[in-house]
């Protein structure tokens, strides 16, 4: 029984050492975030690097998808060491509600759909605009889909509660009920080891 339990995460460290780099690998999770750390990472590098430098600051437009797919990266980056090296779990417990997740995932969505959008409609068809755009919206596909895997995670998360707490409230229930059953008991033993009356014995008033 103990086997099938899921170990803990200080076994779990101690088992596969300071940093597990075959996480990224071996776990869907870590796949997921390796494909969001390439296609946000070729989102801007693309445009950085298709575009010189002299026309880049003549572009603005293009700014806010290299801000959008920078940050994402970054965040995907520093999701992914905390996950290695064991630290994502020591984290406050509001950051590792899965709705939270969820809401910060379809932000990365919405943003990369923006960012991708506007890159496009100005693509002047030029291969490389367009693919920094194709980029960003595979993002956006990604970023979507993990959104909806919180989003599940955490229906299941409150649905186990609820029966959880539903169990606890039976279980006092029963306890209760239980308990004022031993007591009726108890008032009725000392009922009967009190002294009858005269009456109550058959003796004549």
């Amino acid at each position: 029984m103990a086997k099938a339990k899921e170990d803990s995460a200080p076994e779990r460290e101690s088992r596969e050492g300071c940093c597990n780099c075959l996480w990224l690998v071996t776990s869907c999770e870590g796949l997921l975030k390796l494909l969001q750390l390439l296609a946000t990472f070729l989102s801007f590098v693309i445009i950085c690097g298709g575009l010189n430098s002299a026309k880049y600051k003549l572009e603005p437009k293009y700014d806010f998808m290299v801000f959008v797919g920078v940050t994402a990266f970054v965040f995907v980056g520093l999701h992914i060491i905390l996950r290695m090296i064991h630290c994502f779990e020591k984290l406050p417990g509001f950051l590792l509600n899965p709705m939270v997740g969820a809401i910060l995932c379809t932000l990365a969505f919405v943003a990369f759909v923006i960012a991708s959008s506007i890159v496009y409609a100005y693509s002047y068809n030029w291969d490389t605009l367009l693919a920094a755009a194709s980029c960003g919206f595979i993002s956006a596909g990604l970023f979507l889909f993990e959104a909806i895997l919180m989003f599940i995670r955490y229906k299941r998360g409150s649905r186990s509660d609820a029966r959880e707490t539903t169990a606890l409230k039976s279980s006092k229930t029963e306890k209760l009920t239980g308990d004022d059953k031993d007591v009726e008991k108890q008032e009725d033993k000392k009922k009967e080891e009190e002294p009858k009356t005269a009456e109550e014995l058959g003796f004549p008033p």
